[in-house]
């Protein structure tokens, strides 16, 4: 028998702002994530002070799709109003804060188990 073991990484946040309360579920496959919020990580550091709210609402929303996924990403760009700079602020923050940390946990037991390496 074939076997395909998946080994996400999973997670809660909450977002608050006053009142309100956004609440969005993660699930990441920790080997092809990295590579994909590089791709989104390069894309913001080319916006400039002359780059439109337009171009940074679409890299922020690029990131937050990566990881919530289309949907949830719609619910929070909604949440925050189409701010593009405030997205982008609770997005990095929360992978600089909480998913960094849980994805190099997940490879490191991966890389234990020598699943990857």
């Amino acid at each position: 028998m074939f076997t395909i073991t998946t080994h996400h990484v999973r997670d809660k946040v909450a977002f608050v702002e006053g009142n309100e309360k956004l609440v969005l579920y993660v699930d990441v496959d920790p080997l092809g994530f990295v590579a994909e919020m590089q791709k989104s990580v390069s894309e913001l550091k080319m916006l400039n002070d002359s780059s439109t709210d337009d171009e940074f609402l679409a890299a922020a929303k690029d990131m937050a799709v990566k990881m919530f996924g289309e949907e949830q990403a719609q619910k929070l760009i909604e949440f925050y109003h189409c701010n593009p700079k405030q997205l982008f602020n609770v997005t990095s923050r929360y992978f600089i804060e909480r998913l960094n940390g849980l994805i190099s946990a997940k490879q490191k037991k991966l890389m234990k188990k020598k699943l990857i390496g």
